[in-house]
């Protein structure tokens, strides 16, 4: 009986609680879908996406085919920058068959925030719609896809029929004047862009875009006043909030740029813009975990933004986290400037990481285009010398003291250029104050060249006594230890400074190099090759190790399947280095392998040019090369650079190669 009461007891229980969920969801859903719907739209024309988003989804639950709430939904999403659920209702919308001059605006709008630039041309181009201001929206909307597409004059031909299909229409006089300023043509795109807002006063990108201009043109303060105005028509818009967080920052403004992330974070926490700015203040605050945290956070939606990976790169050299910064900034390096900061970071990396021969091959693509950069100057002077060619070391840092004498280390810069105008005494001693003062090694590095150049080797191992205070476990350091021994004929001591840089670091190929040198001096080529193969052994991708396996291995006489194998090896480990597949290509060459030679060129690599250039492969030499004099001792430790062609073909002696094999040749290595 207990039993059964207590049963009827849960039974009645189950069916109330059965009922006020019932009555609750009456309550939830008793609102109409017309009323919810043009609740929506009060939400959207108060800029209020996500309360509109709220009322428009619980219209389209009671009724899925509400071919407005789908367009609205569409529109709601748009603005609040979910383009891939607003592409989604709107194609519901035209599913549905609502107005096309209403949907395929907004649809073509959505689909170029996706990046699709070339489906709006192809579904849109020719699209047919009735109202002038549909027209002009989505003609607006094609220049755009157009511009994405590097086709500027299909996209000048774009917003001059949204002009004539609309007089005034804002967006596309906007546009004119992006594609104004894009040509330099300031003046007259900031003419048109108040144009745009005379017509259209509350067009917040126009205001956005005034900014802008008159940032370039270095008025920061009426830029502010642009942004500001851009926010008070669109508070929520977060290129205006990004943009004056960049005034205050380049400002010093840190607190204020803050503030203003602060606010960023109200609107949009997790949007790439926000986390992006987050990561830069952290940065610029040397917060480098926090910094690593934030930019993180922004690869999960954008990961493979080039300003994210280029910061990131930066974030992971603060960190010492060389390897990881190497993967970040090579990503980057494709789409960010060619002497951007990207480039020059990615230099110091694999300088700081002991990998010199990389640096070289990062910086020997621009290096024709930096002599007005004295600072990239400086860095080649740097990556030169860690390579072992103090000559060549020497006139980089030299150019870069002759253009910029007052840069961060100007009294290193001065030094450099009172010693090319034969001031020795002032200039030595300038640099001699700047290195003890400096805890950088800039000054250090020209001293030490300096003084290698003229000879002194004592000042120089005095010079390198001082840098390694600073730097005890940089193998350089026992590198340039071990070159200034041997102009002192102090082999033993030479080779004990070698060894020693090799006991810090196993894979400095520099130093192998140079004890591979002296071993072939002492008629012991085994020995030689050990070194390299300790390199690969602790870096089995060193290509200048497996290069140089190669070169040993031709010059006993090997097959040159064998020598090919080594080649092949070096390239499959560095995809992106263009000297083993070069050094392929001469291989076949110097054999007069031609079939073998074409096929090679064919399988280029990705970073083969497609003009004609210099390219040089290391070189393990019969017998070392001299330094940087003549008169220096057979013992001397520099590796040298051989060229094997200059495009790279063209460079081959013309007496070994008929012009139709080398026109061949060139055809396939330079194809675009």
């Amino acid at each position: 009986m207990n039993t059964r009461d207590s049963s009827m007891q849960r039974l009645r229980k189950a069916t109330v609680s059965g009922l006020l969920a019932a009555l609750l969801l009456v309550g939830c859903g008793g609102e109409k879908p017309e009323a919810m719907l043009a609740s929506a739209k009060e939400y959207l024309a108060k800029h209020d996406a996500k309360a509109a988003t709220i009322q428009l989804k619980n219209a389209l639950q009671q009724k899925p085919d509400l071919a407005e709430a789908r367009f609205l939904l569409g529109k709601a999403l748009l603005e609040a920058g979910d383009a891939t659920g607003a592409e989604v209702e709107l194609r519901k919308a035209k599913l549905y068959n609502y107005s096309a001059d209403e949907v395929t605006p907004a649809l073509a709008r959505s689909m170029l925030a996706l990046g699709q630039a070339d489906k709006v041309t192809d579904e849109f181009a020719n699209a047919d719609l009735s109202t002038a201001q549909a027209k002009a929206d989505l003609q607006t909307s094609l220049a755009t896809a157009y511009l994405m597409q590097n086709k500027p004059v299909q996209a000048e031909t774009a917003y001059a029929a949204a002009v004539a299909a609309q007089p005034g229409y804002g967006p596309a006089l906007l546009g004119q004047a992006g594609q104004k300023a894009r040509k330099g043509e300031l003046p007259a795109a900031l003419v048109l862009v108040d144009s745009a807002i005379e017509k259209s006063p509350d067009l917040y990108d126009a205001w956005q875009f005034k900014g802008d201009v008159l940032s370039s043109q270095g008025d920061s303060a009426g830029a502010m006043l642009a942004y500001r105005k851009a926010l008070e028509l669109r508070p929520a818009y977060l290129p205006a909030h990004a943009a004056i967080v960049r005034l205050f920052m380049a400002d010093g403004k840190l607190a204020e740029a803050g503030q203003q992330i602060a606010a960023m974070k109200n609107i949009a926490p997790t949007h790439p813009q926000t986390t992006y700015l987050s990561a830069l203040m952290a940065y610029q605050q040397k917060d480098f975990p926090a910094a690593r945290e934030s930019i993180q956070q922004m690869f999960k939606f954008t990961p493979d933004s080039p300003l994210g990976l280029q910061l990131a790169g930066l974030i992971e050299y603060e960190l010492k986290a060389y390897p990881q910064a190497e993967i970040y900034l090579l990503k980057a390096l494709p789409s960010t400037p060619e002497l951007g900061i990207a480039r020059r970071v990615l230099i110091a990396s694999y300088l700081r990481s002991s990998q010199p021969g990389k640096a070289l091959g990062v910086l020997t693509p621009v290096l024709g285009k930096i002599d007005k950069d004295s600072n990239m100057l400086a860095l080649a002077g740097q990556v030169y010398v860690q390579n072992g060619e103090i000559d060549k070391g020497g006139e980089y840092f030299a150019k870069a003291a002759a253009l910029d004498p007052q840069n961060a280390g100007k009294r290193t810069s001065l030094a450099m250029v009172n010693l090319a105008q034969g001031e020795s005494e002032v200039a030595f001693r300038d640099l001699e104050q700047v290195a003890a003062a400096d805890p950088g090694n800039r000054a250090d590095l020209a001293l030490i060249a300096a003084h290698l150049q003229r000879r002194e080797f004592d000042a120089a191992l005095k010079a390198i006594t001082s840098m390694e205070k600073k730097q005890p476990d940089d193998p350089l350091v026992h590198n340039l230890r071990g070159t200034a021994l041997l102009g002192k004929h102090d082999l033993a001591g030479a080779r004990a400074s070698f060894e020693k840089a090799l006991a810090v670091n196993a894979a400095f190929y520099p130093a192998a190099a140079n004890l591979a040198n002296l071993d072939i001096v002492e008629k012991k080529p085994a020995d030689a090759k050990k070194r390299f193969e300790a390199v690969l052994a602790k870096d089995p991708k060193s290509m200048q190790a497996l290069l140089a396996l190669a070169q040993m291995r031709a010059k006993e006489g090997g097959s040159t399947e064998d020598v090919a194998a080594l080649i092949n090896r070096a390239m499959a480990a560095n995809p992106t280095e263009s000297a083993p597949h070069l050094g392929l290509i001469g291989l076949y060459l110097g054999k007069n392998d031609i079939k073998s030679a074409l096929s090679a060129a064919r399988m280029r690599s990705p970073c083969c040019p497609t003009r004609p250039r210099s390219w040089t492969l290391p070189d393990v030499p019969s017998r070392p090369p001299e330094s940087s004099t003549r008169r220096w001792p057979p013992t001397a430790s520099w590796p040298r650079s051989s060229p094997i062609c200059h495009c790279p073909i063209c460079a081959w002696p013309k007496s070994k190669l008929r012009q139709r094999t080398r026109k061949r040749l060139c055809r396939a290595c330079t194809r675009p």
